[in-house]
C-alpha cells in the first residue's frame, strides 16, 4: 500500500481522513499545514500527497509547488471548501500546477476513497463528484 502525506488544518477532518486511509491499508504522515511538504525526508517516502488549500503558516498551494519542485512524479489531490471571500475557484486552478484530482468540501467518505484509489491506480472506476457531508461511520 501507499505512503500518503495528508495536510489539513482541521484536526477532526484530518483524523477522519487518516482513519479512512489507514482502513485501506495506507501509511499516513499527517500535518496541520504544508510545512511537511518541505521536509525532504517526508517527501522522499511519499506515494501521494493530499492537501487542503487554506491552512495557516504554509498553505496548500505552497506545498503543491514545493512537492512539484522536489518530487514532480508524486500525484497530488487538492481539497477545499473555498475561502470566505474568494470568488475564484482556486481548487480547479490547482490543476495547472499538476494536481491530479480535486475534492470540494464537504465530500462523502466514499468519494474520498474512490478518488484516492483512482489516483493511486487501484481502480478505474469513474469518480463522481459528491458534495454530501462527511460523516463518521
Amino acid at each position: 500500500m501507499a505512503v500518503i502525506l495528508l495536510l489539513d488544518d482541521d484536526e477532526m477532518l484530518r483524523g477522519l481522513l487518516a482513519e479512512i486511509l489507514q482502513e485501506e491499508g495506507h501509511t499516513i504522515i499527517q500535518s496541520e499545514n504544508g510545512l511537511a511538504a518541505f521536509n525532504i525526508a517526508n517527501m522522499g517516502a511519499v506515494d501521494l500527497m493530499i492537501t487542503d488549500l487554506y491552512m495557516p503558516r504554509v498553505d496548500g498551494l505552497e506545498a503543491i509547488l514545493n512537492a512539484r519542485k522536489d518530487r514532480p512524479e508524486v500525484p497530488i489531490i487538492a481539497m477545499s471548501a473555498g475561502g470566505t471571500y474568494v470568488k475564484t475557484d482556486f481548487l480547479i486552478e490547482t490543476k495547472k500546477f499538476g494536481v491530479r484530482e480535486v475534492l470540494h468540501k464537504p465530500f462523502h467518505p466514499q468519494a474520498f476513497r474512490e478518488t484516492v484509489r483512482k489516483v493511486l491506480g487501484e481502480s478505474n472506476a469513474p469518480v463522481r463528484p459528491q458534495r454530501m457531508r462527511a460523516r463518521a461511520s
